[in-house]
């Protein structure tokens, strides 16, 4: 995508600085710069020269992504993954902080001549950064609306976290990008719903019975001569009886027949 110098044109932009940099050693800073614009010339690698733009900042990079929207998004989950698996084996560990705007920004120069970018995009993303925990991606919500119907991924990897005054007293709506260990963590499923209440259920029959155990047996008291209660009944004739011997033997009833079930909770798995 060609373009013009001083064309304003609206891209997204991502903004990236390294935590507590000017509080590190001089050969430090060199260290851990070396090694971030390694990873971002990296995570780029497959976005074309003429659909972004680099600005060096010294203690951070600013991406201007002339193309997708998306571009930016995988740059910076490309970055957090590249510094996580750095500090797993590293002398010097370090931290970022990343933003994401969408917004205008008008195409320049600096001062060896090369392409840059200034205006409102960049500035709003460099805010929007400096509400992000260390090692965390935070987004604008218009950079959120444009993305979050692309794909299924992208409606899942973003939580609302607040709205927010930055120096100037602006107030921005601020989203985090999920790290894929919160994003592995699913919400409680219908399943998982069910499996619950079987398990409460059960804790409260257990509960019942355990109170039904702590009542005292009632005791019955036996007839005093039970032999002589059934010494004074005669026994009916099979003449006078209304029952009549089957000869095909005796009748079978059903097992529910004349029983009404009492109502019980049913659990519904989706």
């Amino acid at each position: 995508m060609s373009s013009n110098q001083n064309e304003v044109v609206f891209c997204s932009f991502l903004d990236v600085d390294i935590v507590g940099y000017s509080k590190k050693k001089g050969d430090v800073q060199g260290a851990i710069k070396e090694h971030l614009n390694l990873i971002v010339l990296e995570a780029i690698e497959r976005i074309s020269y003429e659909d972004r733009i680099l600005n060096d900042v010294g203690d951070g990079i600013g991406i201007c992504f002339k193309r997708s929207p998306k571009d930016a998004f995988h740059t910076a989950m490309r970055l957090l993954v590249s510094i996580t698996e750095f500090n797993r084996s590293s002398i010097h560990p370090y931290e970022v902080r990343i933003g994401i705007n969408f917004g205008p920004g008008t195409l320049t120069k600096d001062v060896n001549g090369n392409p840059n970018f200034v205006g409102d995009g960049i500035n709003v993303a460099n805010r929007i950064m400096g509400f992000a925990d260390p090692n965390q991606i935070t987004v604008s919500k218009i950079f959120y609306d444009m993305v979050r119907n692309l794909t299924e991924e992208f409606g899942k990897r973003f939580k609302l976290v607040d709205a927010k005054k930055d120096k100037h007293g602006e107030e921005h709506i601020i989203y985090k990008v999920l790290s894929y260990e919160e994003e592995a963590k699913p919400p409680q499923s219908r399943m998982s719903i069910a499996a619950q209440r079987f398990k409460d259920s059960e804790r409260g029959s257990e509960s019942e019975d355990s109170e039904d155990a702590a009542q005292p047996t009632p005791q019955i008291k036996p007839a005093e001569d039970p032999v002589s209660v059934y010494q004074e009944v005669d026994p009916p004739s099979i003449e006078d009886s209304e029952i009549r011997p089957d000869i095909n033997g005796p009748e079978i009833f059903s097992v529910n027949e004349g029983i009404e079930s009492p109502n019980s909770g049913s659990i519904y798995i989706a």
